[in-house]
């Protein structure tokens, strides 16, 4: 059976009798009408998100997240101090927030993977992982395959649309942070090869595990990529495919001790 997001709170607070509870406590009404706002709550944010493809229990999950992390680093940055200082936050955080002077970085972190046992769909699919004692191995089923695929393109898009938000809070400059290590110079190359050998950027932007990936993709396109391959020391040779010169963005290597 399929419910929508208010139909489910409503439920669950009927199987629990959770508003009833919520009188035994002090200022109890007022958590009563709380609870029964999430309710109409729940069913807004449904009906504004059925567009975007953010609908869902997990849509909503997130949203909420956002919200109670904003809230916390809003009452972070009202305790301050007034003056020149720096803010460190979430790029959750920082939706809908500017600033002069941004820096992007940690840009080398995984997304994160689907590591469960199991997996179920909306629709009521259900996928395993099962163990093979004896082999010491693990199989997963052809649906927790599929499930896991779907769900990864959700995930890349999430963190698109947050790379988005990242790439736009700045009002003057925006300083972006690359890592060329011996690890993050051999992943680099694998995506200079991939594109190269007959590849497309959209495979690249695709299998990407990282917004390095994402980032590095965007500038092997442009024109001066030629020479930071030179200075990394990579493998590159102009593809005249692509031809972009705009002079968007200034590049300098730094060596970290």
């Amino acid at each position: 059976m399929t419910m929508t997001l208010d139909e489910l709170i409503n439920s669950i607070y009927e199987d629990t009798d959770f508003i009833s509870v919520m009188q035994l406590y002090k200022d109890g009404e007022k958590k009563r009408a709380n609870l029964r706002s999430l309710i109409q709550y729940a069913k807004n944010y449904e009906e504004k998100s059925s567009a975007d493809g953010n609908a869902g229990l997990g849509g909503f999950l997130r949203h909420i997240d956002r919200i109670m992390k904003m809230k916390k680093d809003e009452e972070g940055k009202s305790s301050a101090p007034s003056g020149d200082y720096v803010t460190i936050q979430t790029i959750h955080a920082s939706k809908g927030l500017e600033y002069p002077f941004v820096f992007l970085v940690e840009n080398n972190e995984k997304f994160r993977d689907d590591a469960d046992i199991a997996a179920c769909s909306p629709d009521g699919r259900i996928g395993y992982v099962l163990c093979d004692k004896r082999l010491m191995r693990r199989y997963k089923t052809f649906q927790k395959a599929m499930l896991n695929e779907e769900k990864k393109h959700e995930s890349l898009s999430e963190e698109m649309r947050l790379l988005y938000v990242a790439l736009t809070r700045t009002e003057q400059k925006l300083f972006i942070n690359l890592k060329c290590g011996e690890k993050s110079l051999t992943r680099l190359q694998k995506l200079i090869d991939s594109f190269m050998n007959g590849g497309s950027i959209q495979e690249n932007i695709n299998s990407a595990s990282s917004y390095s990936d994402w980032l590095w993709s965007v500038l092997m396109i442009h024109s001066s990529f030629v020479d930071i391959a030179e200075k990394l020391d990579v493998d590159y040779y102009s593809d005249t495919r692509y031809a972009n010169k705009d002079d968007i963005f200034e590049y300098e290597f730094y060596d970290v001790i």
